[in-house]
């Protein structure tokens, strides 16, 4: 199983991108230790213009794959998952070019599970 975890330009959490991923207690069952996973941005919002050099793309694209390392709990009551093996792309793969892709190698039993992680089956 690979899961994609969404990072958005302004957010609540205290992600780090490649180290760290903080996330809801209610999305600690579909993370685990050792899955792949694929980073997604969505669409840069027009008044966040400033983030645009950071980004591959102001389009919604992918940017990387790793994997999920240890999961530990924050004093909030959230979690955060360790990333490991994090590889940046080198260029952005457009959302609407990866649906493509995934039609042709995943069996369509994807799942959305909230803003912030999605679950792909094989």
């Amino acid at each position: 199983m690979c899961v994609v975890l969404a990072e958005n330009d302004v957010s609540k959490w205290d992600d780090e991108t490649g180290e760290r991923y903080h996330f809801p207690k209610m999305y600690r069952k579909w993370l685990s230790p050792g899955m792949r996973f694929v980073y997604y941005k969505g669409r840069l919002d027009p008044k966040n213009k400033q983030f645009s050099p950071q980004r591959l793309s102001d389009l919604p694209h992918y940017f990387g794959i790793g994997r999920i390392g240890d999961i530990k709990p924050d004093d909030a009551g959230h979690l955060y998952a360790t990333l490991t093996d994090f590889q940046k792309f080198d260029q952005a793969v457009i959302a609407k070019k990866m649906i493509i892709i995934m039609r042709e190698f995943l069996i369509v039993r994807n799942r959305t599970i909230g803003d912030r992680v999605f679950v792909l089956y094989q």
